[in-house]
């Protein structure tokens, strides 16, 4: 049981059903300490004229798990003043990616000067390996 879960299910509307109450899992990525430090705490434009675009393969995971809030302003703020158990990073800070995922697939947001930029975080060859697998 996780706080906030009862005050959720009781002030959604009545609507909504259950499936679009379900929170996801998180995971937050951060850049690992070899890659090139001109790529660290840079806007996300800047990234993306600089090195292209984020790179799963230049990040590492520093937590993975269920939290209990999916909105991303709050989720950087628990990551960023917080140390939830689990989580081996330094505190949330630009260009760290956060990930949301269930069952159904994952989203990632880059976390930007001002907000966040949703983001593909896979690598190519990764896709390609999988596409290749799935056609075999």
């Amino acid at each position: 049981w996780m706080d906030g879960i009862y005050d959720r299910l009781m002030n959604a509307p009545k609507d909504v059903g259950i499936h679009q109450m379900t929170l996801k899992n998180v995971r937050v990525w951060q850049l690992k300490p070899e890659v090139d430090i001109r790529m660290k705490f840079i806007p996300f434009d800047e990234l993306n004229q600089t090195f292209g675009p984020p790179d799963e393969s230049n990040y590492k995971t520093v937590y993975d798990g269920a939290v209990d809030t999916n909105d991303l302003e709050a989720l950087y703020l628990k990551f960023r003043d917080q140390n939830p158990q689990g989580f081996t990073g330094y505190p949330m800070s630009i260009s760290d990616v956060l990930e949301l995922y269930d069952g159904q697939g994952s989203t990632f947001y880059y976390v930007d000067k001002k907000g966040f930029q949703q983001v593909e975080f896979r690598q190519p060859a990764q896709e390609a390996d999988f596409t290749h697998t799935m056609q075999l």
